[in-house]
C-alpha cells in the first residue's frame, strides 16, 4: 500500500502500483520482507522521487529511504 503525492497522477506501474520514475513523495507500507536484514515487517517508509531515481524492490528501497518504521 502507498500514498503518493508526486507530478504524475494516477499512472499505474510496478512500485506499490504506480511508476518507478516519479517525481514527488511517495509513503510506502510494506508488508513482505524481500532482503532487508535487521528490519520488522510491516515497515512504513517515505521516499522522495526525482524521476531519475529508481525503486530497489530487492532490498525494499533501502537505498532511496528518506526514514522509516516498524
Amino acid at each position: 500500500m502507498a500514498i503518493w503525492l508526486t507530478k504524475q497522477r494516477a499512472q499505474t506501474g510496478p512500485v506499490f502500483g504506480s511508476v518507478d520514475r516519479f517525481e514527488g513523495l511517495g509513503v510506502f507500507i510494506d508488508t513482505y520482507k524481500n532482503g532487508r536484514p535487521g528490519v520488522v515487517f510491516p515497515y512504513v517508509m517515505a521516499m522522495q522521487g526525482n524521476e531519475s531515481v529508481t525503486y530497489d524492490k530487492d532490498h525494499d528501497g533501502k537505498e532511496n529511504e528518506l526514514g522509516g518504521c516498524s
